[in-house]
Formats: C-alpha cells, sequence, structure tokens
C-alpha cells in the first residue's frame, strides 16, 4: 500500500511542502531552453537547472520520510490461508462456529501497558485483514474492548476508534437494512437492520470515561462489533431468507472447525 505511493501524495500525507515544489519544479522544467556550452568551458548549471536539483532532493527526502511514517503504520500482509496474519502479532482472526465467539466477555479492570499493547495488535490485524472493526473475543480475547475505523485505511489514523467497556445507553427508533460482512464469516454477508444513530459510553485505552453519539456507517459499524461483546452474531440478526442464501458458505465454514471447538 505505502509502495506505489506517489511522491507528491506523500508529502501531502505528511503535511509537508514538497507539492508546491514539485509543481514549481514541473513548471520550470516545462519552461527550459537547451544552452551549449563554449568547448574547453565548464558552464555553472542555470538557476532553473539548479532550482530543479534542489526540488528533486527535497521531494526524495520528503518521500523517504513519508514512506518511514506509512511503514510504521501499515503492518505487512501476508498471504496465507488467514489474511489476517502479521508479522510479530499473534492474535489471528477467530473463524465461526468458534465457541469463543459465544463465550462471555469480561469488563476490563486494568488499564496497563498489555490493553494498549492489545489495542495496537487489533488494529493491525484487522488493516491486513481489510476490515473496518474488529471486536476481541474475534482474536481469542473474551473482554470488552473493540477497535474501529470507518474508512478501513490505516493512513486515515486520525478515523481510528478505540472503545472499552463500552455499553450503548440510547439508540434512536429509526432503523435501515445494510449490507454487512464479519471477519469471522469469510465469504457470509446480507442486509442486517440496524439503528441509524445510538448514543454510547465508554472508556478509552487510558481509563478515561467519556460518551459519544455515532450515526450512519459510523452506527452501524459499532453495533456489529457491540454485538461480538454480547456473544450475538450478525448471522443471529439475518432474515431467515438473507440467512438461507449463506447456508452454503456456513456450512463450509463449520467443516473447518472441529467440534471440540464449537460453540454448544
Amino acid at each position: 500500500m505505502a509502495s506505489g505511493a506517489s511522491a507528491e501524495h506523500l508529502c501531502g500525507f505528511l503535511g509537508l511542502p514538497g507539492v508546491a515544489f514539485l509543481r514549481r519544479g514541473t513548471v520550470v522544467r516545462a519552461a527550459e531552453r537547451r544552452q551549449l556550452a563554449s568547448p574547453g568551458v565548464r558552464r555553472r548549471a542555470p538557476a532553473s537547472r539548479r532550482r530543479e536539483r534542489s526540488t528533486r532532493t527535497l521531494v526524495q527526502e520528503f518521500s523517504r520520510r513519508g514512506q518511514d511514517a506509512i511503514d510504521s503504520r501499515v503492518p505487512e500482509l501476508v498471504e496465507e490461508v488467514d489474511p489476517g496474519i502479521v508479522p510479530g502479532v499473534s492474535l489471528r482472526i477467530v473463524r465461526y462456529p468458534h465457541r469463543v465467539l459465544r463465550a462471555p466477555n469480561e469488563p476490563v479492570t486494568v488499564f496497563d501497558d498489555a490493553l494498549l499493547k492489545l489495542v495496537r495488535d487489533m488494529f493491525k490485524v484487522m488493516y491486513a485483514s481489510r476490515g473496518v472493526g474488529l471486536a476481541a473475543p474475534q482474536v481469542g480475547i473474551n473482554k470488552r474492548v473493540m477497535v474501529f475505523n470507518p474508512k478501513g485505511d490505516p493512513r486515515a489514523w486520525l478515523s481510528e476508534v478505540a472503545l472499552v467497556n463500552p455499553r450503548i445507553i440510547e439508540r434512536s427508533e429509526a432503523t435501515e437494512e445494510g449490507m454487512e460482512g464479519c471477519l469471522s464469516f469469510p465469504g457470509v454477508s446480507g442486509d442486517i437492520e440496524r439503528s441509524l444513530m445510538i448514543k454510547v459510553e465508554a472508556m478509552k485505552p487510558n481509563g478515561k470515561r467519556f460518551q459519544v453519539k455515532y450515526q450512519g456507517w459510523t452506527a452501524r459499524i459499532f453495533q456489529h462489533e457491540y454485538d461480538h461483546l454480547d456473544g450475538v452474531l450478525f448471522i443471529d440478526r439475518m432474515k431467515p431468507a438473507v440467512r438461507e442464501q449463506n447456508r452454503g458458505a456456513l456450512e463450509n465454514l463449520m467443516r473447518q472447525v472441529p467440534e471440540s471447538e464449537r460453540a454448544l
């Protein structure tokens, strides 16, 4: 993802002046005229050429910085059976019908470095799996923790949300059906009815308590992940006809999980 970014994009991402320099350099090159030096005389490069070289150096430097910044946030994607495998991260996506997805999830009582690491690793696994949300039980941790990013892009890190011990304190009567999928249900999708607005009370990973309202797409993501914390799966909310359409995919998933690991 990072390797394909242009120098102009990277400079803009970092808020650096590389874009302006790059554009000016382009204009200068288009306006240059070819000049021949006299035999035996070493001419100093024209001012426009010197500016162009300086521009190239700046853009290369900004590109390097931008690449480093993105690489620090974007985990390497390993294309294996499990697309959520991230080097250096032990968490793995748990697939239906594993019993951990139905098990009770305990509230978090200790806010320490271990919790911060869990949140960071959950984001890495979520991005590597190309998801927009992930709940702790989906990676085998039965704690009331969730992370999501409505944009699904690690470069849009300002949109990242990590919630601990969340609870819904208000929801709109208005609802809407929308297509959903789930990282624990590869190949399964369908329309699910959700509230258009919800008000949430939760804690940040540092233990600070707060309230927030989510609407539309963000509210849908939250409700999906919140269900996981209560042991509710999105197939539980599917209409019978929609679930029937996914019967083949669900049966295939069941064959992949040993009976000893399935929910009762």
